[in-house]
Formats: C-alpha cells, structure tokens, sequence
C-alpha cells in the first residue's frame, strides 16, 4: 500500500492556492465582523451573510491543512528540525479540533439555547434575526465533515481509503447541493430550514477547502486518489470535470428561467434537460478521446525521443575509451560502459550485480568506507580527482591495477549518485616513475645524483633506528681534476669522469649505493661494518682507479683518487654526522698527500 500522501510541487502548490484564497476570504469577512462593515459578510443583500465563526473556522480548518502538508512533505521533514515540525503538527492538530468542537457546539445549540452562547462569543451579530451568529446546520455539518477529512489526513496509518471517499463524497453533495440551487434558484434553497442561513460565499469556501484538499491528497487509492492520480482515467476526470458540472447548472438555470415564464411544461422542461446532459455527455466523450489521442501521441514521440537519445549517448559512452561506472549512494552499479567492464574484466551484465568495493584491493575496503561517508556528506565538494596510480583498482583476475580516476555526485530528487571516470593508468605510472629516475640519474656518469642522495637520505633517517640498520659513507674525490680541464678541455675531463664512474660501479657489492655528490666528488653508501673489510674495500677502489687509465682521442689519461670513509654510531640518529666525518676524512687524505685512504 502507497503511504505518500502528498503529491509533487507543481500539485501541492495549487493545492496550497486554494487554501491561501480560502485564508484570504475568511481574513476579509473577520475584518468586516470587528470593524461594522458588512460589505464582505452579505454579497447580495437578499442573501444570508456568512458569520464571524464560519469565518474563523474557515481560517483554522486551512491553516491546519497547510502545517500538515509542510509536517508530512518529504522535502520540509528532512530539512526541518524536529522540535519545530512537531510544534506545526500540534497546531494542525489543534486548529482542527477546535473547528469540530464550535461546530458541534453549534448544533448542540439549536436544541439545547444555553450552549448558544457560542454563536456570538467572538463578535456581536446586529445583521441576523433569528439565531444571531449561529451558522445553519448543514455549514456546521460540513465544518465537521472536514475535519474529520483533515484529522485522517493528519494521521494516515489508522485510515482507509473508503473512509476518505465517504466524507470527501459527504462534503462534497453538500456544497454541490448548495452551489447548484444557487444558482437555479436561491429562494428553494432558503426555504430548507438546514440551508437557510448557509451564504453563498460559504458555500464557495467549502468548494476551496474541498480543492485544497484534493490536490494535496495522493493517497493511490479509492475514488479521490483515482480522480487525482496521473492516471488516463485521473487526466480524463480532472481534464472535463469543470464542464461536467457547471454546463448543466447552467443549463438548467436556462431551462428554469424558460418554465417560470411559461414558454413550455414541466414535462418537455425535465425532456429537455435529459436530452441538454446526454448531448454534453458525448461531446466531452469525443473531446477526451481527442485529447487522449494527442497526449498519447504527444507520449509516443516523447518516447522515441528519449530512446534515441539513450541509444545514441550509449552509444557515445561505449566507443569512448574512458571507463564509466554509475552507482547509487549505496554504491550497486547501475551502469556501466563497455570501457569499464573491459578494464576489470568483467561482462557489463556482471558489473551491474556488483558494488563500488568489490573493484578495490581487500587491503581499502574499509578506509575506502569511511572515505565515502565523508566525501557524501561534504556539500561543498561535488568532484574529486586522484593522481594517476593512488587509487588502486583489483581485475577479476585478482592482478591490481593503478587507475585514473575522477568522481563526480549528482543529487536527482531525493535520488544521489555517483559517477566514476576510471581509465588504466599503468602507462602513465610507468612514466612518471621513469621521468622520476631519469630526474634522480646524473646523466654524465649514469650514477645517483645529489638529489637522490638528499633523498635517501631522508628515508634512512625516518628508518634506518627502526630497522636497526648500519652503514658506511665512502667519500671519493680525484686528484687535480681542475689540471686535466686545463690541460686536455672540458671533454676530456667528461670523459675521465665518465670513466672514472665505470670503473668505480664496477668494485661496488651488490648493495652498495653510488652517487655524485658534486663535480668531481663522488659518494659510496656501503653495508660493510668491518672496519678492515671496509678499509681493503675503499684500498681496492683506490688502487682499481689509478690502474684504469682513461683513452681520449688516442690519448692515455690516468688519474687518481683520494678517499676518506667513516661508519654510523649506534648513537647517531642520522647518516648526517657520518657524511661529515667522511668528508672531513678526505680532505685529510689530499692533505697527507692525495691518492690515499684515509678513516674518521
């Protein structure tokens, strides 16, 4: 069973117009009451006047009607705090109990007069003479059939649909029976005791409290949620219901004026007018077929139209290169292109049973959870674009995969949801990562350059006293390199320091690191922690260099190297101390005499 009782914005605003137009009639007719002109109580002066508290009831019976329909409209329950919402359900509530309570009291009053005191307790009555401000029995009836209507639309889950049609069909015989002898002839009406003093502008306001409530009244079921749903048969009803009444009333407003002056008998009169309702009958049949056959056209092109379209930014969507996936703010997909399925491994029809995280590492799952909560309840952020290779999506094979990604959110109604661009970013991973090594190369000598020292640096800080890692700096620098610049040029200086590199990379142990450090100066990170194997080490670099003799152009340049070295202390956080000892080291080797090794 359907429990949306209110229907969408462009109905429930028409619905609230007729409640507004409602306040506004009643507000006038109160202020003709409080300040003794009575243009606005008696329209017509041979027409009874509407009283000061079908006025008021009038205005309470609305404004209820509109607090209910902001408590129960899905947009205003969630925007609205709860303390203000049940502060407009109790006035709703309250508005309409006091309507059925003066009403009831008024019809108490026409057999028991000391309750009659309620007829004029607000105001005093000078225009009527028999029961001053007491309103006619069938508007205090109606006031009690609506709100019992407004009552079971304050609460829904003790209703049934039945139970509305009967007082909506109630409510509306007696406004219907009212308006119609008004405008046929308003002295049969008077001559009804329970209708006597009803004014004609009551009876209009019943017809707008009727309409209100109708359009905001979306309960799918019985006889007013078909008149109101967007059914074929609801569009047909509202579309023709206006010349459905209101052309016989007028109709028989003619044929009644036509009988008073005697221009033919009753008999051919109540023949006429048969023959007047079944020939409007037929012409709003051939009307309302006509107008259903263009809507349903006007349905078919609309049809073919979105169709199209889908097949063509389907079609758009799958020749594109780029991976879409589309999910629910429980993250089930509910699109995705060929693209995406491809790049996961997957059949479109398989993605569609799966969710967001069953495409990411197990390792994720969980921050990937509470980094979606987050990135949902953000408002000021709609879009989020990742680095190539910081998300990691899983194949169905189980291989990861580094993506290129972009989400995007998009609220639809009370609808969110979320678009992922995802394109294969292995290539471009590999790409940074060489462009990253080229920039860590120096590319002379093809070994690390001072960046990259600074940098490994920096990571043997943060780790080397965790892992309880020790090493050595060998610091390397030639011996009157500036001489074979000025001697043999600036190339051949490139290629004895090129040379000079080989030779050296070619000593290192498997896990040794090589730098250049600056110019002719170079740097040897080493595992070694013997002091003698670290000094046969650097003994064996030294004496390697001066063995290899570089050929430039035929020409035999040999060189040599000074070499100071030095350990890290179990005391020492950093590599820092040590690279100073090193270098503090080689400076005391050029100083005894270059070509040497010497330890600090």
């Amino acid at each position: 069973m359907n429990q949306s009782w209110f229907v969408e914005a462009k109905q429930q605003k028409i619905g609230l117009i007729f409640l507004g137009l409602l306040m506004f009639l009643s507000l006038l007719v109160m202020i003709s009451w409080w300040t003794g002109h009575y243009q606005m109580t008696t329209l017509v002066a041979s027409f009874p006047s509407m009283k000061f508290n079908t006025a008021l009831c009038f205005l309470l019976l609305s404004a209820s009607l509109c607090f209910a329909a902001f408590c129960k409209h899905p947009y205003w329950s969630r925007r609205t705090l709860p303390l203000r919402l049940s502060g407009f359900w109790g006035m709703s509530v309250a508005g309409t109990v006091i309507v059925a309570v003066i009403a009831m009291l008024s019809i108490l009053s026409m057999f028991y007069p000391v309750l009659g005191a309620i007829n004029e307790f607000f105001v005093r009555d000078p225009l009527s003479v028999v029961a001053p401000g007491r309103m006619s029995q069938s508007t205090a009836t109606e006031f009690l059939f609506c709100a019992m209507l407004n009552l079971l639309l304050i609460f829904p889950q003790a209703t049934r649909a039945w139970v509305v049609d009967v007082l909506y069909l109630l409510a509306l015989c007696l406004v219907m029976i009212a308006l119609a002898t008004y405008f046929v002839s308003p002295e049969a009406l008077f001559e009804v005791s329970a209708f006597s003093s009803m004014a004609i502008h009551t009876a209009f306001g019943f017809a707008l409290f009727l309409a209100g409530f109708g359009f905001l009244y979306s309960r799918n079921e019985g006889a007013l949620g078909l008149f109101m749903a967007s059914s074929i048969i609801g569009r047909m009803l509202r579309l023709h219901i206006l010349q459905v009444i209101s052309i016989p009333l007028l109709v028989a407003t003619a044929i009644q004026y036509m009988y008073a002056r005697g221009w033919f008998g009753g008999e051919f009169a109540a023949v006429l007018f048969l023959v007047s309702v079944l020939a409007i009958l037929l012409v709003t049949l051939c009307a309302t077929a006509q107008k259903e056959q263009d809507y349903q056209h006007r349905l078919e092109v609309e049809r073919t139209s979105k169709f199209e379209m889908q097949v063509r930014l389907t079609s758009m969507l799958n020749l594109s290169g780029d991976g879409l996936i589309l999910f629910r703010k429980d993250t089930s997909v509910v699109y995705a292109n060929q693209a995406a399925a491809k790049l996961f491994g997957w059949s479109v029809e398989e993605m569609l049973q799966k969710r967001l995280v069953e495409f990411l590492p197990s390792r994720v799952k969980r921050e990937h959870h509470q980094w979606m909560s987050g990135f949902l309840q953000q408002t000021q952020k709609n879009i989020l674009r990742f680095e190539p290779g910081r998300v990691q999506g899983v194949h169905k094979s189980g291989q990861e995969i580094p993506l290129l990604l972009d989400i995007v959110k998009q609220q639809f109604g009370d609808d969110l949801y979320i678009a992922a661009v995802v394109r294969d970013a292995t290539a471009i991973t590999e790409k940074f990562e060489a462009l990253a090594d080229e920039a860590r190369l120096d590319v002379l000598t093809e070994s690390r350059n001072r960046r990259s020292f600074d940098e490994y640096l920096a990571r043997f800080d943060s780790k080397s006293r965790r892992d309880q890692e020790t090493v050595a700096v060998i610091m390397l620098d030639l011996d009157h390199f500036k001489q074979v610049n000025d001697v043999y040029g600036h190339d051949a200086g490139d290629q004895v320091l090129k040379h000079f590199a080989d030779t050296v990379r070619r000593c290192l142990r498997a896990n040794d690191l090589f730098f250049r450090y600056g110019g002719e100066e170079f740097v040897i990170i080493s595992t070694i922690t013997s002091a003698e194997v670290l000094q046969g080490y650097a003994e064996r670099v030294r004496a390697e260099v001066e063995r290899e003799c570089t050929n430039y152009k035929g020409k035999f340049i040999c060189v040599t190297c000074s070499i100071g070295y030095s350990s890290l202390r179990p005391s020492e956080r950093s590599l820092e101390a040590c690279v100073k000892r090193a270098d503090v080291a080689l400076y005391h080797a050029k100083d005894h005499g270059r070509n040497r090794v010497e330890l600090l």
